[in-house]
Parts: structure tokens; sequence; C-alpha cells
């Protein structure tokens, strides 16, 4: 897997990596696990960057973890 950083924009390091893992978002709904998420991230201060793909994922996740309004029957 290839990155499109050559250094983080952070702290300026070249140590930026292209990984695949489970995060965990906090939501007001509570905690949100987004399973094999590919995403950049910097080795030395560990910033995290997120693609278009990796956004769309994340947002697929945290929508469906919104709770329904419960609406009463007549």
């Amino acid at each position: 897997m290839e990155t499109k950083w050559q250094t983080c924009p952070m702290c300026d390091s070249s140590e930026i990596k292209r990984v695949k893992r489970t995060l965990a978002f906090d939501t007001k709904n509570g905690k949100v696990k987004v399973p094999n998420l590919v995403f950049d991230e910097c080795s030395s201060c560990k910033e995290q960057f997120f693609d278009e793909e990796a956004n769309s994922k994340i947002d697929t996740y945290v929508s469906r973890s919104v709770k329904k309004p419960h609406i009463p029957s007549r």
C-alpha cells in the first residue's frame, strides 16, 4: 500500500505509512468501530490522514449508529 504523502504536515516527518486496521470513533451515541479501514498514518506523531474512500466508510458506520427517534403509533 502506497501513501500520497511525502511528509507529515503536522511534524514534517517522512515516516508516513499506509495502514489497514480497525479504528474506534467517539460519537454522541457511543463508540463506533470501523473495521479494515485503510488510511495513512505518521509513524512519528501518529497523525492519521483519511482519503475520500476512508471518509465514506467512516460516515457509513457512524450514520448506522444514529438512533432512530421513536414515533408512537396512533
